[in-house]
């Protein structure tokens, strides 16, 4: 199936369905399915106040090259607690709370250096507390103009990153191969040293699973797991983990890219999660090994 690649490139006609009943999944799906709405209006004349039809649960803003609020819906305004008028203009960061800042800054920079759309846990301040959302970020072919759209969740933060990267896996298995993807080799050693070639060469990308390495170099995932033992006595993931941690460690102590790069570059599209997992291998914080170096 193609149909998150044609909406990717342009062709906004088409509609994912709701596949399963994991609802960080259904989210995405939704996120995307809405923004696809926003575009095909947009691109076929009929935009209007194309905002006006988000669903009722759902924040939506437009955005421009500087990441400054265009537009707005009313839900937006009623759920930020602002008097009509006062968030057009304004930085969009000025809405997120502080702690939540590191993620805007890295979905930033993902948007103005590598891709046009990105998936992020944004967090608003709002009169009554704390808002967490799940949020779909957009840049229209057209004229560059950025669509957000958040909608609230639940989760914690651990079930969000978890969840998010099986759910975009999941949606990106339908995807169509990249030219110059690895094909099966005659030789089953041969295979696993070019998969791990590959998992070493693609760390800043996200974790595609054991099953997902498997269909995508055709071969059986039990194989694929005591090849690893075999010859690198450890198992697939944590051969990964172990390449970004030293990657992340290499780049803090040797060059001067800032924390929320150095995460980019090794592969996590949460800032906290890549704290969280520098701190479980190493014993200590991305900032005081910066800091010691």
């Amino acid at each position: 199936m193609q149909i998150l690649s044609l909406i990717f490139t342009g062709n906004f006609s088409y509609r994912l369905n709701l596949s399963t009943d994991d609802p960080i999944f259904n989210t995405v799906i939704r996120n995307i399915n809405h923004m696809s709405e926003l575009m095909e209006q947009k691109l076929t004349g009929r935009e209007g106040d194309i905002l006006a039809d988000t669903p009722g649960d759902t924040l939506a803003f437009t955005l421009d090259h500087a990441f400054r609020i265009q537009k707005f819906n009313r839900f937006a305004e009623l759920c930020l607690g602002t008097s009509p008028g006062t968030l057009t203009g304004t930085d969009f960061s000025s809405l997120l709370s502080e702690g939540n800042l590191d993620n805007w800054e890295y979905a930033v920079l993902q948007l103005t250096t590598r891709t046009r759309h990105f998936f992020t846990n944004l967090i608003y301040k709002t009169h009554h507390g704390e808002y967490p959302t799940f949020s779909f970020l957009f840049r229209a072919p057209d004229d560059g103009t950025l669509y957000l759209t958040s909608q609230r969740h639940s989760f914690t933060e651990q079930e969000l990153d978890q969840k998010l990267s099986r759910a975009m896996k999941d949606i990106e298995h339908h995807m169509p191969s990249s030219p110059g993807t690895p094909q099966p080799q005659n030789s089953e050693e041969e295979l696993i040293h070019n998969i791990a070639a590959y998992i070493r060469e693609h760390i800043q990308e996200p974790w595609l699973t054991v099953k997902g390495l498997a269909t995508k170099f055709g071969i059986n995932e039990k194989k694929l797991k005591s090849g690893f033992h075999t010859y690198y006595e450890t198992s697939v993931y944590h051969y990964y983990t172990n390449i970004r941690m030293e990657q992340a460690l290499h780049l803090l102590k040797t060059t001067d890219q800032s924390i929320v790069q150095i995460a980019d570059s090794t592969g996590y599209k949460v800032l906290s999660s890549f704290y969280r997992s520098f701190k479980q291998y190493f014993g200590c914080s991305p900032g005081s090994i910066r800091k010691n170096r």
